[in-house]
């Protein structure tokens, strides 16, 4: 089990996890409207297959836009709350 935890897609999905929490929703909301879009203008015969299709595309994409996300705004704002209070613990500590 610990191998398994270990391994890095499951590291990696750890580390967007959040990431993933926060922006899911828009990205599924996003490709259910593609999808009605296409079912009423192209006609498909093959739903089921064209539904699978968009179950594929949507995991990709909410995977795609949680690591922008992490890397883009997550992040950074981790390392400058770290450094503020590294800033502020040194500067606490000294006091006492």
């Amino acid at each position: 089990m610990s191998k398994m935890l270990n391994c890095a897609p499951v590291r990696w999905l750890g580390r967007i996890s959040y990431s993933i929490y926060l922006t899911h929703w828009m990205v599924l909301i996003f490709v259910a409207r593609c999808f009605d879009f296409v079912l009423k203008h192209f006609n498909p015969d093959h739903r089921v297959e064209l539904g699978l299709v968009f179950v594929f595309l949507a995991v990709a994409m909410v995977l795609v836009v949680s690591q922008f996300t992490c890397l883009g705004i997550e992040r950074p704002y981790q390392n400058e709350f770290r450094e503020l209070a590294a800033r502020r613990f040194k500067t606490w500590r000294g006091r006492g």
